[in-house]
This record gives structure tokens, sequence and C-alpha cells, in this order.
């Protein structure tokens, strides 16, 4: 994860403008990690930066919490997944079932 957020910074610091691709890859590498609250952290700063958290990216954080025994915060943040009008898919049910 380290690696990864690395380039992310090197990006802020050139300027470059993340994109929903960029922000799932770091979100990916902390949930990989087991770093659930950095990688939460990075999905509630996406819409600051213009940009929506789809299915996938939420799964990555959901998967990462339920891993870390997280479950009432994976759940409060499949909530606020839904309210945000983001359909779950059969991964995003996988993930809140993994225990």
């Amino acid at each position: 994860w380290r690696k990864a957020e690395k380039v992310a910074i090197e990006m802020t610091n050139e300027e470059i403008k993340h994109t929903l691709v960029s922000y799932t890859t770091l979100i990916g590498a902390y949930a990989n990690a087991g770093e659930w609250e950095k990688a939460l952290y990075c999905l509630e700063s996406m819409p600051g930066e213009g940009l929506r958290p789809d299915a996938f990216t939420y799964n990555r954080v959901l998967r990462a919490m339920q891993a870390a025994g997280e479950q009432e915060k994976a759940l409060d943040l499949f909530a606020r997944m839904t309210e945000a009008s983001v359909a779950p898919d059969a991964n995003t049910f996988d993930a809140l079932a993994d225990d």
C-alpha cells in the first residue's frame, strides 16, 4: 500500500487529477493490507474531488471492514452507499456476508 500511496501523493504534488481508477487502486491497496480506515478515508474524499465512487469501489472498503471484524461499520457504509444511489451488486452482498 505504501507504493500506491506514494504514487497518489506524487500525483497530487504534480497537480495530476485523480480519477475513479486511481482512487480505487489506492483503496484496493489499503484494503488488501487491512488498512480499512485509510480505505474509507479515500472513499469519503472522492466526492470532494468531483468523483462518484461506484459499487466496485465501495465493495473494496466493505470487504476490508468485514475482514477486520467491523461489521457494524460495514453495514453503516452499505446504508450510505444506497443513500448515495449506488446500486449494490452480488459482490456487495458477498462482502457483507463474509465473516
